[in-house]
Parts: C-alpha cells; structure tokens; sequence
C-alpha cells in the first residue's frame, strides 16, 4: 500500500455521508477532530504525504487537499515552499494550481478557529511565496488587463500587493457588476417564466377539471372507462375519489370492465387507495362467481324431493346454511319423517351453527 492510500484510509472516506466526497458538516468536523487529537507521529506522517505530493497527485486523490487547511503553520510553510519549487510554472499549471487552492473543499467544510486562517491558509494561491509566480506564469504580455480581469476573481484579497492587478481592479469590479446584473436579469427572466408556466399549469388543469366533471355525470361506467383510458392512476388522469366508488355501484357493472379494471390497477405502481379499489374488486368478482355456482347447483336440485335434495347437501361441502332457508322449514314439517341415517349426517351438519335462525330450529327438532 502506498503512502497516498495509507493516508486516504487513514481519512476514512468510505465512512462518510453521501459516499467518498459527500458534503456533511458532521463528518467534516469529525475528520478535523480526528486530525488535531491525531499522535503527532501522525499529523507529521500526514503532512509529509502532503508535501511530497505531485499536482496530478491531488488531481486525483482531491480529499488529500482538504488535510492542507488542518496544517500546522510550519507545515504549512513547508507545503507551500514544495509548490514553489516547481516555477517556473506553465500557463496551464499555474491555472491548475489557482484552480485547486480555490476551489479545494478544505476552504470551507472545516469549522477554522481565526489563529488557522492565517496567511490566506489554505487558500495557498495567495501565499505571498507563490503568488507573485503564478501571476508571472499568467499574466501574458500585451494581453495584462484582460488576464488581470480574470486573476481578480482569485486574487482580490491580494491586489493592492501587486501594481497589475491594482491597475486593472476598476475595471474588474465594473466587470463583476455586469456579471450581477446578468445574473439578476437571469433570475427574474426565470421567475418570470415560472409565473407564465403556472399561469399556463393553472389554465390547463381548469379545463381537465371540467373534463373530470363531465366524467364523472356520466356514471360509474364511464368513471371506470376512463380508468381503463388513463395512462397512469395519477391526479390528472383520475381523481382519487373514484376509487371510493360504492359497492352498489361495482355491483352494477358488467364483470369484463371490472376485471380489466382491477388489471389496471395491478399493473400500475402500488397505491393505498387504488389498491383498496382493486382489493373491492376482486372480492365482489368471487362473490358474483360464488353466487353462480349456487345458484347452478340449486337449479340441479330444483324438482327433486326432500330427502334427494337434503343427501345432496349432506354429501356437498358447503354448510347447510348456503341452501335456502324453505328447506329448513320444509324439513320442520317432515322432521318425523326422515330417516335415522340421514338425521344423524343433518346434525353432524348442524353442531356447530351459532346463527341462522331457520337451520338451529331444525337442529333442535333433529335431536328430539
């Protein structure tokens, strides 16, 4: 393991919120702290891993820049003395060097007592050992005014110090108030296109308002046809209050629109209420499917006599209570007539009714 990897795993970076270089002031002062209660064996480990860096170093290992604002003063020094022993620097270098002072994290996520902010740290562009190089190394000749214009915006805290960029600091401030303007004239523009936006938001959800309207007067078909139509189950396309449609009004739809709409349903994202609509749904489907299957069964018992009828509700499944209530008073006026063997299957039936009314008056003449 290289000394870079020992001190971004010293760092913890995998640790913190939001990933590697996710911005939570918690964890930013933890580091800190874990930095100044650090053994000194290892701030000076640290600092010398910092020092020894190359500018692709921290171009890619960028956290590492961030331990240059918990730098002891002399440490600091020395940081900023490796640097300076790189002039002359290119133009491109020397913009990579402003740009990574500038724009460093460390500059702003620890929480620096005023002692720690001394010499510009760690803004280290603007250390008076390195300044006057980058400058020299950006400042192009015949071109001073407008490179001046554009150094201003790093170096401003340090413009009195250096005559070209003094000379050119009206011109940077008129520069840097065109900008505002700009950027003020920007945000109204865009204010004033959210305004026309809502305006135009308002006026089409109006006219939706009266085409759910309209929906809605043409009953719980049409309701459930537009359900069927709508792409999605949001606001625009279904109100929610459809899927509080009765249970009345289910019951008087045909069941293909219900089973396309309760498909519907289960096709789109999971939704509390539209679910509840499904669930409904569904449940008067396999009532509707029970109650045929009944009533075909009754209509094979239909014509038979008592007892034919009352041996095929003993060798059903279902309970004596799905057949109809006049059998039970058919069964009351011929108890006396039934056989032993067909009683006793009646009463096995019939032990553990606790309701109906008709069906525990036969069971209390069946065991007289």
């Amino acid at each position: 393991m290289t000394a870079i990897e020992e001190a971004l795993k010293w760092m913890d970076l995998d640790k913190r919120c939001g990933g590697y270089a996710g911005h939570c002031l918690k964890c930013d002062e933890g580091l800190r702290r874990k930095f100044d209660t650090a053994e000194s064996e290892t701030r000076n480990a640290l600092a010398e891993i910092l020092c020894s860096c190359t500018l692709a170093d921290f171009e890619k290992h960028q956290p590492l820049l961030w331990l240059v604002a918990l730098l002891n003063t002399a440490r600091y020094e020395q940081f900023v003395a490796g640097l300076a022993k790189l002039a002359p620097y290119s133009r491109e270098q020397a913009w990579q060097i402003i740009r990574m002072s500038e724009h460093n994290k460390g500059n702003w996520c620890f929480i620096l007592e005023p002692y720690r902010k001394t010499l510009f740290k760690p803004r280290f562009h603007l250390h008076a050992a390195i300044a006057p190089l980058l400058l020299a190394a950006t400042v192009r000749t015949g071109n001073e005014t407008e490179d001046a214009i554009a150094l201003l915006d790093y170096f401003a805290p340090i413009a009195d110090s250096h005559p070209v960029l003094q000379q050119a600091l009206p011109l940077w401030r008129a520069e840097k108030a065109r900008r505002e303007e700009g950027r003020k004239a920007e945000w109204l523009q865009q204010q004033e296109q959210r305004r026309i936006e809502a305006e135009q938001r308002k006026v089409q959800w109006t006219a939706r308002e009266t085409e759910l309207q309209n929906i809605e007067t043409g009953g719980s078909a049409a309701i459930l046809r537009a359900v069927l139509d709508a792409p999605i189950l949001s606001a625009w396309d279904c109100r929610a209050r459809w899927a509080k449609i009765s249970e009345t009004a289910l019951d008087a739809l045909p069941r293909e629109i219900l089973e396309q709409v309760a498909h519907k349903i289960a096709s789109q994202p999971p939704s509390r209420i539209w679910s509840g609509l499904r669930s409904r749904i569904e449940h008067l489907l396999k009532s509707r499917a029970h109650s045929a299957e009944r009533d075909a069964h009754l209509a094979k018992l239909k014509g038979k006599s008592l007892l034919e009828r009352l041996e095929a509700a003993c060798d059903s499944r279902w309970s004596l209570t799905y057949f109809p209530a006049d059998w039970a008073d058919e069964i009351l006026q011929g108890v006396l007539s039934i056989p032993e063997a067909l009683r006793l299957r009646l009463l096995s039936k019939l032990m553990k009714l606790r309701k109906q009314r008709h069906w525990r008056a036969v069971r209390k003449a069946l065991l007289k």
